[in-house]
């Protein structure tokens, strides 16, 4: 609800302005959005990885990135990129395959995000993300192709993937949901996705 962008009154607008105007009101909103999850996280003094430890680790202790930015549909909501309150986030990173030898992506290392607070607050960046298809028409090439797939771990229920690739308009998906990621705070084109989100 704190997102211009989502108000019926400029969707029109939005809708005929360029990918760059768009991506300069997504990413203002979403820094808003930001500093406000941050000072509810302080304010409540964070959570950190507490949380059912137990089942929490052995959750965590059976997570592995696939061999590829693959999603699973069967455990995606198809109501939000991420379900309520995960506690922990495997970031695994892939590069696109070179453009004269064809082929999947390879696997290029992965990260533990073990901060809860920080975690939340990215589940809930991602999920303030606009529709893609409703915002713009056209994005410029951009970034490469490198592609992050966080896996967002729960103690109590199975993980949800979420995949955003630096191509074109950014998408991000679950495999069920798809959104408009090109405002999202990245660092230079060369850096992961994940490297200006967390």
């Amino acid at each position: 609800m704190w997102l211009p962008f989502l108000g019926a009154q400029h969707g029109r607008r939005l809708r005929q302005a360029p990918a760059e105007h768009h991506r300069r009101i997504v990413q203002a909103a979403l820094l808003a959005v930001l500093a406000s999850l941050s000072i509810a996280a302080a304010g409540c003094g964070g959570t950190g990885s507490s949380g059912r430890p137990n089942e929490l680790a052995r959750a965590r202790a059976k997570t592995r990135c696939p061999s590829a930015p693959s999603l699973d549909p069967r455990t995606a909501s198809a109501a939000s990129l991420v379900p309520d309150d995960p506690k922990l986030a495997l970031i695994c990173r892939y590069v696109p395959p070179p453009v004269r030898r064809p082929g999947g992506f390879s696997p290029a290392g992965d990260r533990w995000a073990t901060d809860s607070s920080r975690v939340q607050l990215l589940a809930h960046l991602l999920d303030q993300l606009p529709p893609i298809g409703k915002i713009a028409t056209s994005c410029p090439e951009s970034g490469g192709g490198r592609t992050d797939l966080i896996v967002f771990v729960y103690p109590a229920r199975q993980p949800t993937r979420v995949r955003i690739e630096r191509r074109a308009c950014i998408p991000v998906t679950n495999g069920r949901v798809v959104r408009y990621g090109l405002g999202l705070p990245f660092r230079e084109p060369s850096h992961w996705p994940d490297e200006g989100l967390i």
